[in-house]
């Protein structure tokens, strides 16, 4: 066998292909001339090294298929990357008796292959030194380069300026010596004249006589020079390129350099465009920067910004001049006004105004880190460059005083109007709760204040309670309970004057605003306005606090304005107060002409509420009542008697218990219906209506008449779905408006664990809004109420009165299966 591999050797090497002869682990027996050629090294350096090692991260490849080759042949197409990322080495492996041969044909870059990966190196990008530098790299990979500089044409200077350069290997062990070469090829005086006026190649057999290289010019057997013209045959740089190895490179100057010259000239221009334009701009914002204006570059296809120090000051950033994305420089503008900047500049470039001329001003809020909110103007202008590129410039300005003084001549203005606001605002409120909500409405929008919050007491049944009113959160926001005390600093409490209260400096303050957990982010919050609330007899009556996050956004014009509101509020609140007390006397009488609120039913859970109106202090005419029946039937009633006062009492409780009569004595609903009707008719001279609902506790079933009133509804056991009850077909007309009542009922069936509530119009009608707004709150309020009927009650009643006062009284009455 050794004499057959020693002919085959012998006959291998004298073959005029590129081929090598592997052991079975891949490495070379022998190998021709050529194919050490094509791997960039000599047969010697080829035979007894793995093969795989000579073709970069290809090799990963020719190592599998070596281990896997059976009797099939099997072909490989692998990037060279030791020799250059557009270079491909194609392998052919069959087996022979010998052990695996493998044919080897490099395929090297076309011209369209390097224009290809140039323009996708520069694609999207601004230019600049990075991209300039991906394109070199393309350029350089894909020949036998081992090192190269970009350089660009100083008209002014007569001189080559270095713009970019490259290396092979920047990572492996050579990298120091290698970047050293790197920096110094770029750092030379230039380039000699012939390499960029003959306007041709230069090819030179070494590099030895360069003294940019040092002791390391002598490892470079090939240099390449190579003009780049742009129009008019217009030298704009030159590429030079370096290999170790001796090297012909004029055939592939000659395509592919040609075939990515226009597009390296156009990136050359469009540099020397943005370098003028840079060195401009540095003239110009050393002139504004004197004049304490701001000044930034704004390249529109890619959105980077570079700004001045004094553009990074007027922002809230630290005073140095900087570059990158546009939201770098943005990021301490107000959220609110970022869209009109956006808008601004995505409507650039404006052709009707590219010369030069304002096209856009922008006048918006910026947050410093001190808190302090600074208004800046920005105007914007555009220019078209040579290189058909369009540069925007913007201009910015610190208007602050302008605008604080505009608000100032604004806010005195408001003043007057917004004392008759704040004033209407006291007088439409005639219950405390309503007069507090008022108040902190108007107060909040007057003083221009972000949020405001108005703490007082309400008298209860035992003792004085603290609630409060909020104004400024987001809407639909649920209002959580006032805190347990009212725990004023020591200063605040004996003032007798509004207070203006930095929170940054006075911790005590800033402790109680955050004691008070509002249902929002105040630690943002910087100035605040505390407002003492304080009767004739001089009694604090409760404290408005408005809340602001600009430092010093509140002046002694606010407080004099706070002042005028405080003394009005606690005049308000007073009567307020006694108005309450009042309603609360007229309320205990209201309930004693009401059946007993602990009404029970075998087999459900029972609940019934009555809240009096906010309209006045007189009683109410709605009722409820819950009949025992007999044989597991139970009568439910809710009526409401047109008007108020003790006539609507008095008429209430006729009719409560001539039905309650009436439907135990066994006489039909309908029948019992009609009675109310004559008397209402005929003796009463008045109107009601009312709704009635029969139930079997045992099978659920329930029938429902209703006369004039809303329809009582079903919610299932969470809440998520409501059924209305007694249709407009079988509906009657109210009692006491026509001589003969027609009404019928319809049926339905009450499944365990649902909830059967009837109710009064108090409960969901509210001004300026139709039935069908309220029924549609009614119905969504169920939606993840308590399992507790007593507590599910409630919690419905205060959701919906926290979503608008009722102007009329109300009356509930539900029911749920077990």
């Amino acid at each position: 066998m050794a004499a057959d591999r020693s002919e085959v050797s012998t006959v291998l090497r004298a073959l005029p292909s590129a081929v090598a002869l592997l052991d079975d682990e891949g490495t070379v027996v022998e190998a021709t001339e050529r194919a050490g050629a094509a791997l960039g090294c000599t047969r010697a350096e080829l035979v007894g090294t793995p093969l795989a090692d000579h073709l970069g991260v290809g090799g990963d490849r020719l190592r599998a298929a070596v281990r896997e080759l059976g009797a099939d042949e099997v072909e490989l197409r692998v990037a060279d990357t030791a020799r250059g990322s557009l270079s491909e080495v194609h392998l052919r492996l069959v087996r022979s008796p010998l052990g695996p041969v493998c044919s080897i044909q490099r395929r090297n870059p076309t011209a369209e292959d390097l224009l290809g990966a140039v323009l996708h190196a520069v694609a999207s990008s601004d230019v600049g030194p990075e991209v300039l530098e991906r394109a070199l790299g393309q350029i350089g990979a894909s020949n036998h380069w081992d090192l190269g500089a970009l350089w660009a044409v100083d008209d002014a200077a007569g001189l080559l300026r270095p713009v970019a350069t490259w290396t092979r290997d920047p990572d492996g062990a050579d990298a120091h010596r290698r970047r050293t070469m790197q920096i110094s090829l770029a750092v030379g005086e230039g380039l000699p004249g012939r390499a960029w006026a003959e306007r041709a190649p230069v090819v030179d057999g070494d590099a030895g006589d360069d003294d940019r290289l040092g002791d390391d010019a002598g490892r470079f057997a090939t240099r390449l020079h190579h003009p780049i013209r742009g129009g008019g045959d217009r030298v704009v740089g030159v590429i030079e390129l370096l290999a170790e190895t001796d090297e012909d490179p004029e055939a592939w100057a000659d395509s592919a350099l040609r075939a990515v010259e226009p597009v390296l000239a156009h990136l050359l221009d469009r540099l020397r465009d943005r370098m003028a334009v840079r060195a401009a701009e540095g003239r110009l914002a050393a002139a504004l920067d004197a004049g304490r204006f701001g000044v930034a570059g704004v390249d529109v296809g890619s959105g980077r910004v570079e700004w001045s120090s004094r553009m990074a000051e007027l922002h809230g950033q630290t005073a140095v001049s900087g570059a990158g994305p546009l939201s770098a420089l943005l990021a301490g503008v107000h959220s609110d006004d970022l869209d009109e900047i956006q808008r601004a500049l995505r409507s650039l470039p404006d052709s009707a105004g590219v010369d030069g001329s304002p096209l856009r001003q922008v006048e918006y809020r910026v947050r410093h880190d001190e808190g302090q909110q600074r208004w800046l103007s920005t105007r914007i202008t555009a220019t078209v460059l040579s290189s058909g590129q369009t540069q925007v410039a913007a201009i910015t300005s610190d208007v602050t005083d302008r605008k604080r003084a505009e608000q100032r001549i604004q806010r005195r203005a408001m003043a007057v109007e917004g004392l008759q606001w704040v004033s209407q605002a006291i007088i439409a409120g005639r219950e405390l709760r309503d007069t507090a909500i008022a108040v902190a409405h108007a107060s909040t929008g007057v003083l221009g204040a972000v949020y405001g919050v108005v703490l007082y007491q309400i008298p209860g049944d035992t003792d004085d309670e603290l609630a409060w009113a909020l104004s400024g959160l987001p809407p639909g926001s649920e209002i959580p309970p006032p805190p347990a005390e009212l725990d004023l600093p020591p200063d605040l409490e004996a003032a007798h004057g509004p207070a203006l209260v930095d929170l940054r400096s006075q911790p005590d303050v800033r402790a109680f605003v955050l004691g008070l957990r509002l249902p929002v982010e105040v630690g943002t919050m910087r100035s605040a306005l505390v407002v003492p609330i304080r009767g004739e007899g001089q009694g604090r009556l409760g404290t408005m606090v408005f809340l602001h996050p600009d430092a010093g956004y509140f002046t002694e014009d606010d407080v004099r304005l706070a002042r005028s509101i405080g003394a009005s509020t606690g005049v308000a609140v007073e009567n307020a107060k006694h108005h309450e007390q009042q309603r609360l006397a007229a309320t205990a009488f209201q309930r004693e002409l009401l059946p007993d609120s602990t009404a029970t039913i075998e087999g459900a859970d029972v609940c019934v509420r009555y809240h009096p109106g906010r309209d006045g202090i007189e009683v109410g005419g709605d009722w409820y009542d819950v009949i025992d029946l007999g044989d597991d039937r139970v009568g439910l009633a809710v009526g409401d008697v047109c008007g108020h006062g003790l006539t609507a009492a008095a008429h209430m409780g006729q009719f409560r218990h001539s039905f309650r009569a009436l439907v135990q004595s066994s006489v039909s609903p309908e029948e019992a219906l009609r009675v109310l009707n004559r008397l209402a008719l005929e003796e009463l001279h008045t109107t009601m209506t009312i709704v009635y609902v029969e139930l079997d506790t045992i099978t659920g079933e329930c029938r429902t008449w209703r006369c004039g009133h809303l329809p009582p509804l079903i919610a299932d056991r969470d809440g998520g779905v409501v059924r209305w009850l007694g249709d407009d077909e079988h509906r009657g007309p109210m009692l006491g408006f026509v001589p003969e009542l027609r009404v019928s009922s319809t049926t339905d069936r009450v499944a365990p664990g649902e909830l059967l509530f009837l109710y009064s119009d108090g409960l969901v009608e509210r001004r300026g809004e139709s039935i069908d707004e309220g029924l549609d709150r009614l119905a969504a309020s169920f939606v993840g109420r308590s399992a507790d009927i007593e507590t599910a009650c409630d919690e419905l009643y205060q959701l919906l009165a926290d979503q608008g006062p009722a102007a009329d009284d109300t009356a509930l009455l539900a029911v749920r299966r077990h």
